[in-house]
C-alpha cells in the first residue's frame, strides 16, 4: 500500500517536542503553530481516537470489554485506575494506541519526505488499521519548513526501545523520525504549581505523577536542545528562545 502524496513539498526539519507536567510544552507547541509549523499532537490523536465511537474504541472493546466503555468512549477514570495496578493492561492499552501514533505520524511526516516511505510500508503491514482510518480524515498545507511531533513520553519511548529485547514488538521509535529533540525544561516546583493549578489535582498526587517521569538530568542527556521555561521566564522570553531556535534549525 502506498500513501504517499507527492504534491506536498519535501524536506521540512522535523523536531520531537516533549517535556514534563508543567513543563509549558503546551505553550511553545501552540507558538510554534503560530509561527506556521505543522504540530502533530500525540495526546490529541489519543483523545480523538478513545472518544465516543473514535476509531480506538471496537480495538479497546475487544481487549477490556465494555464494562471499560461509557457512552461509546473509553472510561479514563476506570482505565486509570486499572493500569495504575496492572501492568499487563498498560501494556495492552499501549500495544493498542503507541504503533498506531507513531504510523500515523510517519504517515504525515512521508507525505513531505519521501525517504520515509520503505519504513512507512513495513508499520502499514502490521498495524490494526486505526491510522489508516484516520489518514482520510486530516488534509494538511502543501509546503511547510517545519514539522512538529508534540509527544509528552518522547524519552521514555526511546529508553524503552534503547532497551527492547529482539522478541518484544516496537511501539515506535520517534529518535527515528526527527532531526532534532526539543526539551521544555522548568525546576520541579513550578511543575508541581503548574499542573495544581490546570488539574486541580493536590500536591501529594502531583508530587506522586512527577516522580514516575524520567529525572531532569536524564531528560537533558537525551535532548538535542532545551528551551528554558522557569517560574522567572516570561513568555516575551520564552518567545524569543523559541524564535532563536527556529533561526538556526529551518
Amino acid at each position: 500500500m502506498s500513501v504517499l502524496n507527492t504534491k506536498y513539498a519535501k524536506s521540512p526539519v522535523v523536531i520531537g517536542l516533549t517535556g514534563g507536567m508543567g513543563s509549558g510544552k503546551s505553550t511553545v507547541a501552540q507558538f510554534l503553530r503560530e509561527r506556521n509549523a505543522l504540530v502533530l499532537d500525540a495526546d490529541a490523536l489519543v483523545k480523538d481516537w478513545t472518544s465516543s465511537h473514535g476509531l480506538a474504541i471496537p480495538s479497546i472493546q475487544s481487549l477490556f470489554g465494555a464494562f471499560m466503555l461509557k457512552q461509546g468512549a473509553l472510561d479514563r477514570d476506570k482505565m486509570r485506575r486499572l493500569i495504575t495496578v496492572s501492568e499487563e493492561a498498560k501494556q495492552a492499552l499501549e500495544a493498542v494506541l503507541h504503533p498506531e501514533v507513531f504510523t500515523y505520524m510517519l504517515w504525515v511526516i512521508s507525505q513531505y519526505r519521501s525517504e520515509f516511505q520503505p519504513m512507512l510500508d513495513k508499520w502499514i503491514k502490521r498495524s490494526r488499521g486505526i491510522a489508516q482510518s484516520a489518514f482520510d480524515m486530516h488534509d494538511f498545507p502543501q509546503q511547510t519548513k517545519l514539522i512538529v511531533l508534540d509527544i509528552p513520553l518522547l524519552m521514555e519511548s526511546a529508553l524503552r526501545e534503547m532497551n527492547r529485547d529482539e522478541l518484544t514488538p516496537s511501539l515506535g521509535d520517534y529518535r527515528l523520525l526527527v532531526d532534532y529533540v526539543v526539551l521544555v525544561d522548568c525546576d520541579r516546583q513550578t511543575q508541581c504549581l503548574r499542573a495544581m493549578a490546570r488539574t486541580g489535582l493536590s500536591s501529594d498526587q502531583v508530587d506522586g505523577m512527577l516522580d514516575l517521569q524520567l529525572s531532569r538530568s536524564v531528560r537533558y542527556d537525551l535532548a538535542d536542545m532545551v528551551l528554558h521555561n522557569g517560574k522567572d521566564t516570561s513568555l516575551t522570553s520564552l518567545e524569543s528562545q523559541i524564535d532563536e531556535l527556529l533561526e538556526w534549525i529551518v
